[in-house]
């Protein structure tokens, strides 16, 4: 079966189970709506377990009764709507299966101001919530209203989650999902944009839980609410990542009526002791609810420019035999890049709430990125002769490079509630395709050896990848207080790309080096099921255990030029790769203190560029290839914490380990090439396998050279072990400080494959965030972070690689930002933002290998970015962006239910 009729079956199997499923749920409604409740006779509250009730009468000023007023139940931590309903033709109101909590209530009525509650809070003292005769203002009279405060804490924390409100965050505002990550405790990210969560890059990032095609820096901080660390997730959730699960919410508002958020800013920022314009941002967030119909438009504008600049020093050797010293040589690079970026996204949808018990939803996406890359490198291979360095090679590199994206999201979900409490049912449809072309050259001018005719390569790369899912989950109440959640999912994954190198001596004279076209196919099936089964005992102990059973199937495709397709297919039928087992514990000592104890298993299957078997030599002396062996890697990971909340403050903390077995890594090998008869033969990963490079017979002066080859690996295990914890405290009415920190020791085996001295370390990092409230609409925020010099594994390098598993250098950075508010409801504002107002302006890379007698490396390398990075950011909000009520309140924190 082809992958063209293959995506086309599992497309058809997914809309042919979502479809009558919607259907038949749809049929099963009972009439008369979702104002009745259940059971019961002669108007008898009905037995609601752990749910309560909202009942009353809404009239207007001459007490008449008004039918079809809506009124929305909204959690009165930050405003966003729980439930709701409409009276019936007598004015009255009856919402029932209302969650305990604290709440405010929303009247909305035709011709009316919209009119707010005071604070009510359902229990199981306190089941119902009466509103007797409650009326409202037509809207030709004035009501006098003050501004709700809804400033979310910074930190929830959850069963099997910590969720990090940044929608608030000054620092972010005008910036990337890039820069909100890295305010976030735990999570790393470097000068490339690469992600690590407590030590490990293996992370998986969804958005909004499902996968993305979208990078990081293609995602503005402004549509982002919250964002969700699972380092231990339950099995509903994929067990992908070894390090767990960073999960990015997007702002979807829900308040009644029409709603809108507009901001915009540019951007500036100082490299190499100047200063530059880098661009612009627009972003409109509209909203529209009316009765069961609650829609949203957002789109955002981002232009941008990235700057970078480095050097790489190294020395390699290679001992040909006993009797003759080694062969050393020498290589030193400098580069400077600059790379000016446009963006647009744009995300629709809408809920439609048939009835209380019946929500469909679907939502459509779309992302255009466009940029372009102007680059230059200097390189200087030297060799020892006559007690000095003497240059046998030199030439000057300058670059150019075009790349473009287009990337389409579309999902359906169905949510059913029964008459059961607490019983529902949801499915979801979701499918992306994202399809990029890039285009980059370079021109080599040679001035040693001078014989050497310049050299020109163009690059030309297509890439498209798909993404459909199924899943349909059901949860239900069991037992006395017990709850059951089970659920199944089908994945499809296909990644197509192709690739053409062209070589010639100018752009206007080159042609196609067939040997390095490469078009290669990566298609993954997943089918999965879990089950979860959680309990509360004695009112102070909840447990909740799982287990997710995953049955995985992989196929590649290469099609090199002028030979048979090479193909290859995995099925994971090992247990060890097929269950997933996970629980969490948590005993509350009293209201304010709990400990709590978590367990997962987890897995990190290779993806396409670990096993495309494709030899990139794109750079001659800097080799890349995929391992087409390469084996999972497993993880056991184990959790213990304590969490206090005492008055205006919160603690966290956390102990925790893991276990990796077959850990994949990125693995740096020095070699040695060979030039003889106008061919460069190359060493790969089985070293019995040769590979022939037509080249010029006196490249780089001499018949041998050194070079490089990067690969992917399995090493055979590593232990981490780590304390985290979070702290905060709001000194007094206007000052808040937020303080995180943690540290870890991690211990790796690589069958020596990795120096001695790199495979093991301790290393630490801390944050303080302080939020001010200030007089007139002032806020301000300020927040310092460190991290430790620390190991790392993979390459980094230029233009291919060159470094790998080393040593990196301590960081730190100070960022400061401030907003002032404008209006009566603070309507509008303007805020100004200072990323890296002090830090380390470099990354520094130390990468040896001492492990073999007849060969290695020593290398440093120096990257360095913009500093000084200011955003300047202009917001107005309209309508319930600014929600208003008859009473001012504090918030409080509050806490998820179990397992969600």
């Amino acid at each position: 079966m082809t992958s063209k009729h293959r995506l086309y079956s599992i497309i058809i199997f997914l809309l042919f189970v979502h479809c009558p499923l919607s259907i038949v749920n749809l049929l099963a409604q009972q009439p008369g709506g979702g104002n009745r409740p259940p059971g019961g006779s002669g108007g008898q509250m009905p037995d609601m377990g752990t749910l309560g009730a909202v009942i009353g009468l809404i009239v207007d000023e001459n007490k008449q009764p008004l039918p079809y007023t809506t009124v929305y139940v909204m959690n009165a931590i930050d405003s966003t709507t729980v439930t709701g309903g409409m009276t019936d033709e007598n004015g009255r109101i009856f919402i029932i299966e209302v969650p305990w909590g604290t709440y405010i209530l929303q009247v909305n009525a035709l011709g009316y101001l919209k009119h707010y509650t005071a604070e009510f809070t359902l229990s199981q003292t306190n089941p119902r919530y009466m509103l007797r005769q409650f009326a409202v203002t037509k809207r030709s009279q004035q009501l006098q209203t003050v501004e709700i405060s809804t400033q979310k804490e910074m930190l929830q924390q959850n069963l099997d989650k910590k969720v990090y409100n940044v929608e608030g965050s000054i620092i972010t505002e005008g910036a990337t999902a890039v820069q909100a990550l890295a305010e976030i405790p735990s999570v790393d990210v470097d000068i490339e944009g690469n992600v690590s969560l407590r030590g490990t890059s293996n992370v998986t990032i969804l958005v909004d839980g499902r996968p993305t095609n979208l990078s990081l820096d293609q995602i503005p901080a402004a549509e982002i609410e919250s964002i969700e660390v699972i380092t231990n997730p339950s099995a509903r959730l994929e067990p992908d990542g070894m390090g767990g699960i960073i999960n990015v919410i997007l702002k979807k508002k829900k308040q009644a009526g029409f709603n809108a958020y507009f901001s915009g800013g540019m951007a500036t920022s100082i490299f190499r002791n100047k200063f530059y314009l880098d661009g612009g941002n627009l972003s409109a967030n509209l909203n529209y609810t009316f009765n069961k119909v609650s829609t949203f438009l957002n789109y955002n504008f981002r232009s941008g420019q990235w700057r970078n600049a480095g050097n790489l020093s190294r020395t390699s050797w290679v001992q040909r035999d006993s009797t003759t010293p080694a062969d050393s040589t020498y290589l030193e690079q400098n580069s400077e890049s600059n790379s000016q970026y446009f963006g647009h996204n744009v995300r629709a949808g809408m809920d439609y709430f048939i009835n209380k018990q019946n929500t469909f939803s679907f939502s459509f996406g779309y992302n255009r990125y466009d940029s372009k890359d102007t680059n230059n490198l200097t390189t200087d291979n030297l060799r020892w002769v006559l007690n000095k360095k003497q240059p046998f090679n030199t030439y000057r590199q300058n670059g150019a490079g075009t790349r473009f994206g287009n990337n389409f999201t579309g999902n359906i979900s169905y949510k059913k509630l029964f008459n059961k409490k607490g019983m529902e049912l949801t499915s979801d449809l979701y499918y992306t395709d994202m399809s990029g072309e890039s285009n980059n050259n370079y021109l080599q001018l040679f001035s040693k050896p001078d014989t050497l005719l310049n050299y020109f390569q163009k690059t030309e790369t297509v890439t498209q990848n798909r993404t459909a899912t199924a899943q349909v989950d059901f949860v239900t109440p069991i037992g006395n207080g017990g709850r059951i959640e089970t659920g199944y999912k089908l994945s499809y994954r296909s990644i197509w790309q192709k690739y053409n190198l062209y070589e010639g001596t100018s752009s206007f004279q080159f042609d196609e080096n067939e040997q390095q076209r490469n078009n290669f196919r990566f298609q993954e099936l997943i089918n999965a099921a879990y089950f979860i089964y959680s309990n509360s005992f004695w009112k102070v102990l909840k447990v909740q255990v799982g287990l997710r059973g995953e049955f995985a199937q992989t196929w590649t495709e290469l099609f090199p030029a002028n030979k048979e397709p090479e193909k290859t297919s995995r099925n994971f039928l090992d247990p060890n790769y097929m269950l997933y087992p996970t629980a969490h514990i948590r005993y509350d000592i009293n209201d304010s203190h709990s400990l709590q104890v978590s367990f997962s298993r987890r897995v990190t299957r290779p993806r396409f560029w670990n096993l495309n078997p494709f030899v990139d030599a794109s750079d001659k002396q800097n080799l890349r290839m995929g391992n087409p062996n390469l084996g999972p890697e497993l993880a056991n990971n184990l959790e213990l914490g304590y969490s206090a909340y005492i008055k205006q403050s919160s603690f966290s903390a956390t102990l925790f380990y893991r276990q990796r077995s077959n850990l994949i890594t990125r693995y740096t090998e020095m070699r040695q090439a060979y030039v003889k008869d106008g061919f460069i033969f190359y060493t790969l990963l089985n070293e019995d396998d040769i590979y022939i490079l037509p080249i010029e017979n006196n490249y780089m002066g001499k018949d041998t050279f050194t070079y490089t080859l990067t690969s992917s690996q399995n090493l055979n295990k590593s232990q981490s072990l780590g304390f985290e914890l979070v702290y905060s405290q709001r000194l007094w009415k206007f000052w808040r400080i937020n303080f995180s920190g943690d540290c870890y020791y991690v211990k790796i085996n690589s069958n020596d494959l990795i120096d001695p001295n790199l495979l093991d370390d301790w290393a630490y990092g801390l944050r303080i965030n302080q939020t001010f409230n200030l007089p007139k609409n002032w806020d301000m925020q300020l927040n310092f972070r460190y991290r430790s010099k620390s190991i790392t594994t993979g390459s980094m390098g230029f233009h291919g690689g060159g470094v790998g598993q080393g040593r990196r250098n301590a960081q730190y950075s100070l960022n400061f930002g401030i907003k002032k508010s404008f209006l009566k409801s603070k309507a509008m504002s303007v805020s100004i933002n200072i990323r890296d107002l002090i830090y380390n302006p470099k990354t520094i890379v130390t990468s040896y290998d001492y492990t073999k007698q007849d060969k290695g490396y020593y290398s440093t390398s120096e990257r360095w970015r913009s500093a000084f990075q200011m955003n300047l950011t202009l917001t107005y909000k309209l309508n319930n962006y600014n929600q208003r009520r008859e009473q001012q309140r504090d918030i409080d924190t509050g806490e998820a239910p179990m397992g969600d």
